[in-house]
């Protein structure tokens, strides 16, 4: 089996592993924007405690099951892709923001500023 074939596999595992345990906060079938902004930080926390993964790995994984629960939440084609397009276009700068606040590097006039400043960036539908 190639390296990359098993970094697939592995990563596939992983995924599934972090999905199973946010799945229990998900609503049937009832899922938009404002559950991805919530699940964020669940995901980061889940994958926090994979061991001997590195940043940039934790957050591909967090995105991964993002689009995981989204195809295996949404029914309708046109609200999946609309989701889908806005974990693509705003999913890593979340990651990046929550991350950034968790390790106390954010100022509290910052964090102030942060729903604005979100906002600014979210590409959204």
């Amino acid at each position: 089996m190639t390296d990359i074939l098993l970094e697939q596999i592995e990563y596939d595992i992983l995924v599934e592993n972090v999905y199973s345990k946010v799945k229990a906060t998900l609503n049937d079938g009832k899922f938009g924007v404002s559950d991805i902004i919530e699940l964020v930080p669940l995901l980061i926390s889940a994958s926090e405690k994979l061991k001997d993964i590195n940043g940039l790995d934790k957050k591909t994984i967090c995105i991964m099951v993002l689009r995981r629960i989204i195809s295996r939440t949404i029914k309708n084609d046109d609200e999946k892709n609309e989701l889908l397009n806005f974990v693509n276009d705003n999913a890593s700068k979340m990651i990046d923001v929550v991350v950034f606040a968790a390790n106390g590097k954010m100022l509290l006039a910052q964090a102030s500023k942060l729903p604005k400043r979100f906002f600014s960036w979210v590409k959204c539908c």
